[in-house]
C-alpha cells in the first residue's frame, strides 16, 4: 500500500511545476522514441540496396553469358543442296473434231380427232357419201343450170349464186368418170367458202356419226379428199378443203 505522504507531496510538487517544463518534458519523451525508431528505419535500408544491387549484378551477368540462340539455330541447320529437276516431256494437245448435229426436222402433229361429226348424207346416182354440216356452206336448189362450153365435162353447168357464178360438179363423173342425168338431181350443196357445189338427188339427211363409227384416213392410204369412212354406210366422210383443192387442181 502506498504512503500517503509521499502521494501527497508528489501531487504538490506536480501542482507547483510550471506548464512549459511538464509540456518539454512529455514532448522529450515522447520525440525520443520516433528517433529511436528512425535510426533503426536507417540501419535496414542499407541492407535492402546491398541486397537489390547484388541481385542486379547477378542478373546483368546472366545476361551478358547467355549464348545467342540465333546463331546457333543457323550453325545447327545443315545446308540444303538444291538438285536441277529434269525438264518435263512436251505434250502435244489434239483438237478434238467438233460433232455438228443436224437439226431433226418435226412433224407437225395431227389435231385431236373429234368425238362425233354431225353430217349430211347425200345420194347422186348410186354414190353416197356425208359432209360435216361446219364445212357445208348452203343447200340451194337447181335453178338456171347455163352450159359452159368447152368446160370440164365433170361440171353439168354455171349458176347464179348471191351474185356469183357457182361451178355445179358431178359427182359419179367426177369420181368415175361416170356422167350422171341432170335430171334426177334436185339441189345443189355449196361448199363453205368456194365457188363450187355437189349436184345431189333429193334424197338427203343430217345425223350425228360418232368416232367409232369413223375410219380415219391415215397417211397416204385413200384419197386427199375423204377424211375417212363412215363403217356403218360404207361410204366416204369428205373433206371439204382438200376436195376443193382438188377439184380447183384439175379445173386449172
Amino acid at each position: 500500500m502506498a504512503n500517503p505522504q509521499q502521494a501527497l507531496s508528489d501531487y504538490l510538487e506536480c501542482l507547483l511545476t510550471p506548464a512549459n517544463q511538464a509540456d518539454s518534458k512529455s514532448k522529450k519523451a515522447v520525440a525520443e522514441p520516433k528517433l529511436a525508431s528512425k535510426s533503426a528505419s536507417k540501419s535496414v535500408n542499407p541492407v535492402k540496396a546491398t541486397t537489390v544491387e547484388s541481385n542486379l549484378a547477378a542478373k546483368s551477368t546472366s545476361v551478358e553469358t547467355a549464348p545467342d540462340c540465333g546463331e546457333a539455330a543457323t550453325a545447327a541447320k545443315p545446308a540444303v543442296e538444291q538438285t536441277a529437276l529434269p525438264d518435263a516431256p512436251k505434250q502435244t494437245v489434239t483438237a478434238e473434231p467438233k460433232l455438228v448435229s443436224k437439226p431433226v426436222a418435226q412433224t407437225a402433229s395431227e389435231p385431236p380427232k373429234p368425238s362425233e361429226v354431225p353430217s349430211l348424207f347425200f345420194s347422186a346416182e348410186n354414190y353416197t357419201a356425208a359432209i360435216p354440216l361446219t364445212e357445208l356452206g348452203e343447200i340451194v336448189a337447181i335453178d338456171g343450170l347455163h352450159q359452159v362450153p368447152g368446160g370440164e365435162p365433170w361440171i353439168l353447168g354455171v349458176q347464179n349464186y348471191r351474185g356469183k357464178s357457182l361451178k355445179v360438179v358431178d359427182w359419179p363423173a367426177w369420181i368415175h368418170g361416170k356422167a350422171g342425168s341432170i335430171d334426177n338431181y334436185h339441189f345443189v350443196l355449196v361448199l363453205k367458202d368456194s365457188h363450187f357445189g355437189i349436184a345431189c338427188q333429193k334424197d338427203v339427211y343430217s345425223r350425228i356419226v360418232g368416232e367409232s363409227d369413223i375410219g380415219w384416213r391415215k397417211g397416204d392410204s385413200g384419197p386427199k379428199w375423204s377424211a375417212g369412212m363412215i363403217k356403218s354406210d360404207l361410204c366416204h366422210l369428205l373433206d371439204s378443203q382438200q376436195l376443193i383443192a382438188a377439184l380447183d387442181g384439175d379445173n386449172s
